[in-house]
């Protein structure tokens, strides 16, 4: 999808585990960043074990909408 010239990213999370990921930087389990980004995690998502130096389970940076309705977060450093 575009937009006036400036991509559109949608994401919609359902049934997902992030498990024991690492990042040396932003979201050891997710990185979102972007004006026209949007996420929703809507339905048994999982983010456990995840390490970052910033954000352990997720980052958002500049992000137009996250929605979390129906995740868990455990053990995320």
């Amino acid at each position: 999808m575009e937009t006036l010239g400036v991509a559109v990213a949608e994401a919609y999370f359902k049934h997902v585990l992030f498990f024991n990921n690492t990042s040396g930087n932003l979201g050891g389990g997710m990185t979102v960043v972007g004006v026209e980004a949007s996420v929703s995690f809507v339905a048994d998502v999982v983010f456990d074990s995840n390490v970052a130096r910033s954000g352990g389970a997720v980052s958002f940076g500049n992000t137009r909408l996250f929605n979390i309705t129906g995740a868990t977060f455990r053990n995320n450093r």
